[in-house]
């Protein structure tokens, strides 16, 4: 994005004084603030406007679009922003990253549902639970949401993508969740639930073989602490640590060693 507006051949090279740059992709917050500052040396305004809902809503016009941007601006564009989505919110000033941030913020809430509905119909069928029959009735509860009234819709796009199959499919599901990951070490906020949720869904989305790819299309989350690895011997007792991916081989603590809690401060805590 920021070769796409400041690079040699970017927006800002032929872009008129008054002009009013609309952002539409999911991008960080940061990124957001930088392109703001730099297209008002050109006396450009910036307006960033994420959208979600996904392609079927974005032929018929109801997406829905999440802005940041000075209130002068947004109503200028307020032709534009109601013919692409039914709902329209604006939610910060220019130069915040508003849109960005709320866009992250919500794609955290459907990651974590998407995660935990999974977990509870693994559960649900090891008691013999039909996963149709729960999620017909649980549309009917409080643990209603879009994904369980829409069940099955990720698992149909990774069928019918065109990179099905590919690495780049698998980080099409995790793209913005590491993108939200680091936007909140960036400004200190932490996620330790959507931290533990990515783990559980490069293991619950991903064939075994592609997990281990995961680390390196992605790079490391700033902040993450690596894995530690120990080799077997005969005098360790050992089980595999707990929502590992990998499932790392990691020594048993003793009685004496589990009792003892973690304060949330303990940086070995995630």
């Amino acid at each position: 994005m920021l070769d796409l507006v400041t690079g040699p051949e970017g927006v800002l090279t032929v872009a008129r004084p008054g002009t009013v740059l609309v952002l539409h992709s999911t991008i960080l917050p940061a990124t957001v603030r930088q392109l703001a500052a730099l297209a008002s040396q050109k006396d450009v305004r910036v307006v960033d406007a994420q959208v979600s809902d996904g392609a079927a809503r974005a032929a018929d016009g109801t997406l829905a679009v999440m802005v940041g941007g000075e209130a002068s601006d947004v109503e200028t564009l307020r032709p534009y922003l109601d013919a692409l989505g039914a709902a329209v919110e604006h939610l910060g000033p220019a130069g915040a990253g508003a849109g960005a941030a709320t866009k992250l913020a919500l794609q955290g809430v459907t990651f974590a549902n998407q995660v935990v509905a999974y977990e509870a119909v693994r559960f649900a069928a090891a008691h013999g639970i039909d996963e149709q029959a729960l999620t017909r009735i649980a549309a009917s509860t409080t643990a209603d949401s879009f994904l369980i009234r829409n069940w099955g819709h990720f698992g149909r796009i990774m069928q019918t993508h065109t990179l099905k199959g590919t690495e780049a499919m698998y980080r099409f599901f995790d793209k913005d969740i590491l993108a939200l990951v680091k936007a909140a070490h960036a400004e200190d906020v932490s996620l330790p639930a959507l931290r533990a949720g990515r783990t559980a869904h490069r293991a619950g989305v991903r064939p075994p073989a592609r997990r281990a790819q995961l680390d390196g299309l992605t790079g490391p989350v700033p902040g993450d602490r690596p894995s530690r690895r120990v080799r077997a011997s005969p005098a360790t007792d050992l089980t595999r640590r707990r929502g590992s991916s990998r499932g790392e081989l990691m020594p048993r603590r003793s009685a004496s060693a589990a009792g003892r809690s973690r304060s949330p401060a303990d940086p070995g805590c995630r």
